[in-house]
Formats: C-alpha cells, sequence, structure tokens
C-alpha cells in the first residue's frame, strides 16, 4: 500500500458468511453464490461482535454472498452498506465451480493455490488483484479518514491485503471479523464477541 495509507490507524475486514460452494469445497471466484443457511447465522454473529466498534462506512462486494453478509452487519450496527467492483474476488476463470480437490496440485495449499500468479489464461493475474484491493483500501480510507471502514469481501481479497500490508497471505473464515491497525507495523486481530 502507499506511505500515506500505510499510516492510517485501522479498518475492519469480514470474509462473508458461508455458501453451498464452501461447504462442496468448490472454487468460487465471480460465481454469484447466496449464503446459505449456515452464513446468515454466521453474519449474524459477526455483527454481534462488531457492536461497539467504531465504524465510518460499510463496504462491500457486490456480489450476493459478500452483499448479504454485509447488509446483515449493516442493520445491527446502523451503516449504510456502499459497494466496490474493487473488492470482488478474484477471476479464476476456467477453474471457477471446480472441486479444489480435483485441482489443487498434490504438496500445494488452497492459499497458495489460489493466490498464484497466473493459474490459466483467462485467470485475473494475482499482482493485478493486489494492486486493486491496495487501491481500493487507499481510497475508502482516505474518503473516511476519522472512522474505521469495514470492509466485507472474500478470501482472495483478504489474501492480498495480508500479502500488501505484511508481505505473507493469511487464509481467513467465513464471516470471523478482524481489526487492522497500525501503530509502526501493521497487526492484525480477530474481534472477539464482548461478554
Amino acid at each position: 500500500m502507499k506511505q500515506d495509507a500505510k499510516n492510517k490507524r485501522e479498518f475492519l475486514f469480514v470474509r462473508h458468511g458461508q455458501t453451498d460452494w464452501n461447504i462442496q469445497g468448490r472454487l468460487q471466484g465471480r460465481s454469484d453464490q447466496p449464503l446459505n443457511s449456515t452464513g446468515i447465522a454466521q453474519a449474524k454473529v459477526s455483527a454481534e461482535s462488531l457492536v461497539g466498534q467504531s465504524v465510518g462506512a460499510i463496504v462491500s462486494s457486490p456480489l450476493l454472498r459478500a452483499h448479504r453478509t454485509a447488509t446483515i452487519i449493516s442493520d445491527r450496527l446502523g451503516v449504510p452498506v456502499m459497494t466496490d467492483d474493487d473488492l470482488i474476488e478474484r477471476n479464476f476463470g476456467a477453474f471457477e465451480g471446480q472441486l479444489l480437490s480435483e485441482i489443487v496440485p498434490a504438496g500445494i495449499s488452497v492459499l497458495d493455490f489460489v493466490t498464484m500468479e497466473s493459474l490459466s489464461a483467462d485467470s485475473e493475474p494475482w499482482g493485478d488483484v493486489c494492486q486493486r484491493v491496495s487501491t481500493s483500501v487507499d481510497n475508502w480510507q482516505n474518503d473516511f479518514p476519522d472512522k474505521p471502514v469495514l470492509f466485507v469481501s472474500h478470501y482472495g481479497v483478504i489474501s492480498a491485503l495480508c500479502q500488501n500490508l505484511f508481505g505473507e497471505k493469511k487464509p481467513a473464515k467465513n464471516a470471523v471479523p478482524f481489526h487492522f491497525s497500525r501503530c509502526g507495523e501493521w497487526s492484525m486481530a480477530e474481534v472477539m464477541a464482548k461478554d
């Protein structure tokens, strides 16, 4: 991320809730899968965890699974949802909809596979994903400098953020909120529900 963005103090991130394709182990990418009943319940738990957090804006990927998660959180926090196409999941091209168990080579983690620079001729290059995510987060933080922005998006997007901020990709479970903050160096911590 650009130096001025790194001086921003914090933001929040939630990966969307569970879908049927998550259960089946299918690579979703830009395929527009809705939340299942577990995903809806996860989003409600995530929303409760975020009560009491200072949120200046909620910005979501336009895909159904992320936008529904954001809407559930929005209803609980009373902060409207905006969408940003640059927060959409990576385009995996011909691999979308396929079972990860059938396409991930032996000895490679799912995280390493989905973040490979080039997967197929029709997939989005990983460097492009990292660049658009970085630019989007920078821009929204500049637009809302006084309170943290909550981003609701996808596995690939949080992986790109982590690579940009920490130099390493990190996995994220469905609908688990994370707080990113910078005091010298960036840090990332799960947001826990208050008792």
